[in-house]
């Protein structure tokens, strides 16, 4: 979305959800349809991979790296039970990131993220007192990117987010409001689409069809009028 006419504002769109929830779903098939997508994932895998210079600062705290290629298994043991570890890491991979996320958003319009920044050996979902850590880190990369529309996944990440006890089942295409730093953002909770929710996926498939519609190319009709 970077080649937009001038005075044209870009549309950023936030999806986050814990992991293994159907993000990667769900972009699957924004992007058939045209959308564009920066993922949060990636980049922080990126940070780990091919940036040499976290990659040097990863060596020089943790020492797992061999032959320039970090051992993640090695690195998960180190910081998955030390927060000052954790921290350290965060301290190298955010930075990275963000600097990333801004350059993407400049020419994309979808954004997608964990609201947890790690997973449990044997992928078991993370509780909530662990999902809670990681608001605020959260909330920054949404002020960040200000989207227009946040589409959570699942019960539990709606809850959190929303700060009240979520039902999707009982909030499906409707919107909640929150407000971040004076900013107020839309969500609307979806089901999950793999997983635990495989058995919702038509559900949740229809409903960000919904949100596509009546939210996202609403806004993008009502943009076009204005600008003309």
């Amino acid at each position: 979305m970077s080649n937009m006419s001038k005075g044209k504002k870009m549309k950023v769109y936030g999806i986050t959800g814990s992991i293994a929830c159907g993000k990667s779903t769900v972009t699957r098939y924004l992007v058939e349809k045209g959308y564009k997508v920066v993922d949060a994932d990636q980049l922080s895998r990126d940070a780990l991979t091919i940036d040499q210079e976290s990659i040097l600062k990863v060596q020089n705290l943790f020492g797992c790296v061999n032959e320039g290629i970090v051992d993640r298994k090695a690195l998960g043991k180190i910081v998955f039970h030390d927060t000052k570890a954790k921290r350290q890491l965060e301290g190298i991979i955010h930075p990275y990131v963000i600097s990333k996320m801004k350059e993407e958003i400049e020419k994309n319009k979808l954004f997608i993220t964990n609201l947890g920044k790690c997973t449990q050996i044997d992928a078991r979902p993370l509780p909530d007192e662990v999902l809670k850590k990681y608001l605020d880190l959260l909330f920054k990369e949404i002020n960040i990117i200000k989207p227009k529309i946040i589409i959570t996944f699942g019960n539990q990440v709606s809850s959190i987010i929303l700060n009240k006890k979520i039902s999707v089942s009982e909030n499906r295409k409707k919107c909640h409001k929150i407000q971040i730093n004076k900013n107020e953002y839309k969500v609307y909770p979806v089901y999950y689409p793999v997983g635990n929710g495989i058995f919702n996926i038509d559900k949740s498939i229809e409903d960000i069809k919904w949100i596509i519609e009546n939210e996202i190319k609403k806004e993008e009709q009502n943009l076009l009028c204005e600008i003309l």
